[in-house]
């Protein structure tokens, strides 16, 4: 009977992973799909896989799923690509999940080429993305610590589009770039960061260079390439469409590469009035707890650094049994995450303490009494 059970609760934890892996190999357009759990292998249609160098760690995933995603160390390591057509940009979409532990200039991928110009051939980038921008250098742009992606013009000018929101550092974040007709845009965790229009076609080598994962080059004021920048971070499931995926097609990606949490209410109280104030703090030791609050599925408050200041949120109730969820986003220093909250409804307050993790999610259940 046991193994009757363990039988099949391996079998829906394989379903799930498969199901999930289908949910993103069906999409229109996809052309290339490296899941990066231990090597570089692309399980889209044209297997262009791809040659590790350097030191690469495996690391566990966002589902702390072991060996199922990669950490780059920064000592020369990264992947490399051989070249294909579907690489040049003419329109395109990339789609990877990335983890950044430091506040440092990151790569994630650039594509590189050759341009021959009055007998001279010339290194230089077709395009690359940095998660953080952030560099040592006197250039104004470079100070910046938001995502950041790079087009090189006909005219070899760079074209920079930027998220204008840095990513929370120490979780996992799903980051979307797309580009088509001279328009670029960057989502961050599903949502629209950026929309910037480009005036000049992008630039098309005579002889187009590998794409690499995880470094990218460094160029002087000609934009010649001087040295290489290797990424320091993870990355998962890196995917690459021949077209400009839709929004749709992003939350789909975003939705189908978060594990949905197991909900416990741990309290529950009633309330005579819709109109209710939540406050939320982090009661013990600050540990840089990162969650995120719902209130009958619908998202209040996102990605919030828990302080011991209490953040205050009115909340309306639409629903008689009303459930506020504490989501981790991340696990702080001291796993899990535990915040203090409080509910009230005039002169009366009760305050809950919550803790949540990746696979477990505290809630509150408030029951509406009123008459209106």
């Amino acid at each position: 009977m046991v193994s009757r059970f363990l039988w099949f609760g391996w079998f829906f934890l394989m379903f799930g992973q498969l199901h999930a892996q289908q949910k993103i190999t069906s999409l229109i357009g996809l052309v290339a799909y490296y899941p990066l759990d231990g090597n570089a292998n692309d399980e889209g249609k044209y297997s262009l896989h791809g040659e590790v160098h350097g030191e690469v760690i495996n690391i566990e995933d966002r589902y702390s799923k072991p060996a199922s995603a990669m950490w780059f160390t920064g000592k020369g390591s990264y992947i490399e690509i051989p070249h294909h057509e579907i690489f040049d940009l003419k329109q395109f979409s990339m789609s990877v999940w990335f983890y950044d532990s430091l506040s440092v200039q990151n790569p994630i991928l650039c594509k590189g080429s050759v341009i021959e110009s009055d007998s001279l051939m010339t290194n230089h980038h077709q395009y690359n993305i940095y998660s953080c921008n952030k560099e040592d250098s006197l250039r104004q742009d470079s100070i910046r610590e938001d995502i950041k992606f790079d087009l090189f013009d006909s005219n070899l000018e760079r074209n920079s589009t930027y998220s204008n929101k840095k990513a929370e550092l120490q979780m996992w974040h799903h980051l979307v770039i797309t580009y088509s007709v001279r328009e670029a845009k960057i989502y961050l965790d599903g949502e629209l960061m950026r929309r910037n229009y480009i005036n000049k076609p992008v630039v098309s080598p005579n002889t187009p260079g590998p794409l690499i994962v995880g470094a990218s080059f460094i160029q002087n004021q000609l934009n010649e390439v001087t040295d290489t920048i290797f990424r320091v971070g993870g990355l998962d499931e890196l995917c690459i469409f021949n077209r400009p995926i839709n929004d749709r097609d992003t939350r789909i990606l975003n939705k189908t590469g978060r594990r949905k949490a197991n909900i416990t209410t741990r309290e529950s109280m009633n309330v005579k009035q819709k109109n209710i104030l939540v406050k939320i703090w982090d009661d013990g030791q600050v540990d840089e707890d990162t969650v995120s609050l719902l209130v009958n599925d619908k998202l209040i408050l996102e990605n919030y650094r828990l302080q011991k200041e209490k953040y205050e949120l009115n909340i309306q109730l639409t629903k008689k049994h009303n459930y506020i969820v504490l989501k981790a986003e991340n696990l702080g220093r001291i796993p899990p995450n535990t915040a203090a909250i409080s509910i009230s409804e005039g002169k009366y307050e009760r305050k809950i303490e919550l803790s949540s993790d990746y696979d477990n999610s505290d809630a509150v259940e408030v029951i509406y009494i009123g008459n209106n």
